[in-house]
């Protein structure tokens, strides 16, 4: 769904991170972008250190 910009508490801790890292503090809403949350259900790693 796109972001429109209506008030989401969900939403205000990401966009301000975003908005400060990637746009000069603010981020404005627009209909072309959207946010997801990815939970992932397992994590997996690998170790290449050789012993």
């Amino acid at each position: 769904m796109p972001w429109t910009g209506q008030p989401d508490p969900a939403l205000d801790e990401p966009v301000r991170l975003f908005g400060d890292k990637y746009a000069g503090g603010r981020l404005p809403a627009d209909s072309r972008h959207a946010w997801l949350r990815i939970v992932p259900e397992k994590l997996v790693s690998w170790d290449f250190r050789k012993s």
